[in-house]
């Protein structure tokens, strides 16, 4: 039953107005098939979610193995391509952001600086600026942002999806 209450303050008095209404036993129809599209695509974004969390508690470990084995940093970067993957499902501007962050975050364990400074130079422009305070916030902990590398460390690092 929808109530609508509101406070009217004209000159300093206060009035309580309540409207409450009523639906007729015609008007309570339930309409089974949109009811079935709705729950099918509630249940696949919480499929979608779940998943999200597990690949998030994961590539967050096996980033921070990576600082001892060069395996843990590809297996981390491929996590993360699986994340952006569901991200961009989910379509949370924020959600795909973090996981460019975490992208060029496993670029730069290898030692690959210029391709995660430009992954998130374009996560920068694409994206909206509460996403971009938040990446760069990471990104500036990690004290990443000023980083120069020199040329023989870079011609071991692609950008085609696979770290060398």
């Amino acid at each position: 039953m929808p109530v609508f209450t509101q406070n009217v303050n004209p000159c300093g008095l206060t009035a309580l107005l309540r409207l409450s209404v009523r639906p007729s036993p015609a008007d309570l129809h339930i309409d089974k098939r949109w009811d079935g599209m709705v729950s099918a695509l509630v249940l696949r974004v919480l499929q979608i979610e779940t998943e999200l969390w597990r690949l998030s508690t994961l590539g967050g470990a096996a980033s921070a193995m990576g600082f001892f084995s060069p395996q843990f940093t590809q297996y981390a970067f491929m996590i993360s391509v699986k994340q952006l993957r569901l991200a961009f499902l989910v379509g949370d501007p924020v959600l795909v952001s973090r996981c460019f962050l975490y992208i060029s975050l496993a670029f730069a364990q290898k030692g690959c600086y210029r391709p995660a400074l430009k992954i998130l130079r374009l996560a920068r422009m694409g994206q909206r600026q509460g996403a971009r305070v938040h990446v760069f916030a990471q990104l500036r902990s990690r004290r990443l942002v000023d980083y120069k590398m020199d040329d023989e460390k870079q011609k071991s690092c692609s950008t085609d999806g696979e770290l060398k």
